[in-house]
């Protein structure tokens, strides 16, 4: 008797735990897509100010690695037969490729409105879309709810 109820004490212990770290765990993963999303641009801005004091050549060098620019500054989507480059895109501006312990699944590639948008999703409903359009580039981060 006492055994069974020592173990439904540990059952609603651990019912209440499971309860209450769920939330705490979406918001961990909203926190760590948010600051992937930021740590990109932040690595787009650098790669557009080291163009603009190398006076705005057609590619620059990183790290010995030739990095290819459009005419505005920024690492294009595409490469030069205008066919998406998203998975380059990514390693250049988040080479660790993982949000906390989420790895990509999927990207999508889309052309819409006459620009070009990059859709990184990962583990958990974890989206990073970058979007292109001639002088604009926006790095945007969200959780899809259930």
């Amino acid at each position: 008797m006492l055994f069974v109820m020592w173990m439904s004490i540990v059952a609603s212990i651990v019912a209440v735990f499971a309860r209450v770290w769920q939330p705490v765990e979406l918001e961990a993963y909203k926190a760590g897509t948010e600051l992937a999303a930021r740590r990109m641009l932040e690595v787009a801005n650098q790669y557009k100010q080291e163009w603009l004091l190398q006076g705005k050549p057609a590619q620059i060098v990183v790290e010995g690695q030739a990095v290819p620019l459009t005419r505005y500054g920024w690492v294009p989507l595409v490469d030069e037969q205008e066919q998406f480059a998203c998975q380059r895109w990514l390693a250049l501006h988040y080479p660790d490729g993982k949000i906390l312990d989420s790895s990509l699944q999927s990207v999508r590639e889309r052309w819409i409105n006459q620009a070009y948008q990059c859709e990184f999703n990962y583990d958990f409903k974890q989206i990073i879309v970058v979007y292109q359009k001639d002088k604009i580039q926006k790095i945007s981060a969200e959780i899809l709810s259930e």
